[in-house]
């Protein structure tokens, strides 16, 4: 079996309470009880994979719905195409800008700093990547973080 080394980045960490508040505030649904029963915790918006040689692996990236709740302050019923279209604008920004002036436009994006950034190195990206989602982020508060 041939292992398939990677990264993974992860941007935009926040915490989860943004999107319970975006929705309370839109639809007006009020907490009975501060220490009510949501769901604590981060979230990230976008996963980056890169391959060993850091090429950008566009089907392997990852937008998460909060991300897009949090940037646009409501739902979407079509968050695959709208994740589909990011990942191949993303695709065509590393082919003709190049990794490092794209990669330097998404920490501005996402106002990158040690608190909202986190990157791991994947032994092999086809098993690692299957919990890639905000489920399962303490793969992703157990990563690395940028030293400040």
């Amino acid at each position: 079996m041939t292992r398939k080394w990677g990264l993974c980045v992860t941007f935009g960490i926040f915490a989860f309470e943004e999107i319970v508040k975006i929705f309370r505030e839109k639809y007006n649904i009020f907490a009975e009880d501060v220490n009510d029963d949501i769901i604590r915790g981060d979230k990230f918006s976008l996963a980056l994979i890169f391959d060993k040689d850091l090429n950008f692996v566009e089907d392997k990236t990852f937008y998460t719905m909060c991300a897009y709740v949090r940037e646009n302050q409501e739902l979407t019923e079509d968050m695959q195409t709208h994740e589909k279209e990011l990942k191949h604008a993303l695709q065509v920004q590393f082919e003709e800008r190049g990794f490092d002036a794209t990669f330097l436009d998404l920490c501005k994006k996402y106002k990158v700093d040690k608190d909202n950034f986190r990157f791991v190195l994947l032994k092999n990206m086809d098993t690692e990547l299957t919990n890639l989602h905000s489920f399962f982020y303490q793969r992703f508060t157990d990563s690395q973080r940028l030293k400040q």
